[in-house]
């Protein structure tokens, strides 16, 4: 029962994390899923927007995360998806705000 615990525990555990830093100016982000974990750096300058992945889910039904467009790819910000199309946006914007803001002075 211990060893069952342990592996759906091992499962259930997917989350990524991320630390954007405003006076280095780069956001870095790990990701933990079963048996692999994964992490990056982005310098701001190479975010160009904060999107919207679409997908669909059982019954055809839409559901989204965030992701991070960078000059080269796209980081999503979640392994799951939410089924709520404008949950994001106040957060989408937040973000862009963040990093599309030049150097503070202080």
């Amino acid at each position: 029962m211990t060893a069952f615990l342990l592996l759906f525990t091992l499962c259930m555990d997917l989350r990524k994390s991320f630390t954007f830093d405003a006076t280095e100016r780069v956001v870095r982000w790990r990701g933990h899923r079963i048996f692999k974990a994964e992490a990056g750096e982005i310098p701001f300058h190479d975010i160009t927007d904060i999107g919207t992945q679409e997908t669909r889910a059982g019954r055809n039904v839409p559901v989204y995360r965030l992701t991070i467009v960078t000059t080269r790819d796209t980081i999503p910000m979640a392994y799951t998806y939410d089924g709520q199309p404008d949950r994001y946006s106040a957060l989408r914007r937040q973000i862009l705000d963040f990093v599309r803001t030049g150097p503070t002075n202080g």
